[in-house]
């Protein structure tokens, strides 16, 4: 990119263009939901509840025999069973404890854990947020058998409305708006029914559970892990889920901003084409939230390849916000554009002016960046650069701009003519 200098006929036309420049807000692109995650266990070197885990308080048999170390499969590896006792002749016990959160008072939160019953019926298991006064609040889950609703088992006023498959991990997650007092419970994405009342004096601190035998028929081992606690911008399933694609060598890690069904990814619902056509690659590895694409050879620099994950859905069925994305065969972090702009935009942030392209194509542009002090235009500088399709981004820096406002605006190579009566590129 080289300086240029312009020479404009019509130098009143330069300073409207300035003057509608300054209207113009800092652009800011965030495609993602963005979480901050708080608590996050996958019981990796859990060996019992004797033995504690981060953040819990384990109680009565839970200290005992109530919670053993499992493996389910190799994805999860070590996961929590909360063990039913009533086999072994207990028939009257409490396996019961929290997951110790930090406090909190306002605000929108999610705790989500995955769950695995082991037979066709299970003991009742319960979960409440707790207040820092350790006061419980409503219970936001019942297990019931393998039947699950938001609200307490003997709430006449809530259904049981989800159903855990069995042999199978489901997802549930528990939506609270401190703000509202209110909670939606979630299994893998759906919405047990509507809003509820939290009950929860004072501030968020943990969330307990208890599962305890009711009869000989209803008792059997569940398993939990990846248990999550993290601020949330909005409800679950309310947009498109995200992703973005990091090439290297011989791979493409994808990552996802929501959870997705990971039984959906796999190579019949995945094409990846080089140039057009099909190009073969391996399902390295997958999760809730990300997958890794390995292909036999590197990728190809020259090439342009195109991903297509339209067969992969939310946990709740959610929608992806865009399937496919073309990109080229060059090491870097990718991104499809769900909603194309028209042109390209200016943002200016202290020294630095940063030209950004999200249009999906490629654009020829003369940035024109104004000094101003006390209000009055003093100085005036352009630059004439190409953004290319798969470039984001480009940045200037202004190393002499004390005591001044930085005021950029972007003219494209289209709309030259609009502005500029003549010019003279020396």
């Amino acid at each position: 990119m080289k300086d240029c200098k312009i020479k404009i006929v019509k130098t009143l036309m330069l300073t409207v263009v300035l003057i509608l420049a300054m209207c113009l807000p800092a652009y800011a692109h965030n495609p993602f939901l963005g979480i901050n995650t708080i608590y996050e266990g996958d019981f990796e070197g859990f060996a019992g509840g004797s033995g504690g885990y981060k953040g819990f308080e384990f109680w009565n048999r839970s200290k005992v025999d109530g919670i053993a170390a499992v493996n389910i499969d190799d994805f999860h590896g070590t996961s929590a069973k909360i063990v039913d006792l009533y086999p072994r002749g207990v028939t009257s016990y409490t396996t019961n404890g929290r997951i110790n959160l930090g406090s909190y008072t306002s605000g929108k939160y999610v705790f989500e854990f995955e769950i695995y019953p082991t037979s066709w019926l299970t003991a009742p298991f319960v979960m409440a947020p707790v207040s820092s006064s350790g006061k419980s609040g409503a219970d936001v889950l019942t297990v019931s058998g393998r039947s699950l609703k938001a609200g307490g088992r003997t709430e006449k006023d809530s259904r049981y409305t989800g159903v855990l498959n069995l042999g199978r991990w489901s997802k549930v997650q528990v939506y609270i708006d401190l703000d509202e007092g209110k909670y939606t419970t979630y299994l893998d994405g759906k919405a047990l029914g509507d809003a509820r009342d939290t009950c929860l004096s004072g501030s968020l601190a943990a969330m307990y559970f208890i599962t305890y035998p009711i009869d000989s028929i209803n008792h059997g081992d569940i398993c939990i892990d990846n248990v999550c606690f993290y601020k949330a911008d909005e409800p679950i399933n309310q947009s498109g889920i995200g992703w973005s694609l990091t090439v290297s060598d011989k791979s493409a890690e994808i990552v996802f901003s929501d959870d997705v069904d990971p039984t959906l990814i796999n190579k019949n619902n995945i094409t990846l084409l080089k140039d057009g056509a099909k190009t073969d690659f391996e399902i390295t590895d997958k999760s809730y939230r990300a997958f890794c694409a390995e292909l036999k050879e590197s990728f190809d620099a020259d090439a342009l390849y195109t991903l297509d994950i339209g067969g992969i859905a939310g946990t709740g069925r959610g929608a992806l916000e865009e399937t496919r994305l073309d990109f080229p065969g060059k090491p870097g972090d990718y991104k499809y554009i769900a909603q194309p702009e028209a042109s390209l935009k200016t943002s200016v942030e202290g020294n630095e002016i940063r030209v950004v392209n999200h249009t999906g194509e490629s654009r020829h542009y003369t940035l024109i960046i104004g000094y101003y002090k006390d209000g009055s235009l003093c100085n005036i500088k352009c630059f004439g650069g190409t953004l290319g399709r798969f470039e984001e981004s480009t940045a200037y820096s202004v190393s002499d701009a004390a005591d001044k406002e930085i005021r950029a605006f972007i003219i494209e190579e289209k709309d030259r003519d609009k502005y500029f009566g003549s010019r003279v590129q020396q």
